[in-house]
């Protein structure tokens, strides 16, 4: 795996790109970022052409163990958000 890249180095390498000024830049990625997260909590699928795929999953309650004391607990179903990328990117990623 490689290094890190945060949303700042995102926002840079976008403001270096259009040229635009970064806080124009973090404006954008914050409202695009907002809106994934307001749709997938809305139960909607966010699909990027190319990209890939934004959708949520529902993980059902299930036994566990609590590694403190070894004792099962119950851990209480919750919503998942789950990417899947495209085709495309997957065969951009895989090119020697």
């Amino acid at each position: 795996m490689g290094e890190n890249i945060t949303k700042s180095d995102i926002i840079l390498s976008a403001s270096t790109y259009t040229g635009l000024p970064r806080y124009q830049i973090k404006e954008i990625v914050n409202a695009l970022l907002n809106n994934i997260e307001f749709e997938l909590k809305g139960g909607k699928k966010i699909t990027l052409l190319g990209f890939g795929c934004f959708h949520t999953v529902l993980r059902k309650e299930k036994k566990g163990i609590n590694p403190q004391t070894g004792k099962t607990m119950l851990i209480p179903e919750k919503t998942a958000a789950k990417f899947r990328p495209s085709k495309t990117l997957k065969e951009a990623l895989n090119i020697n």
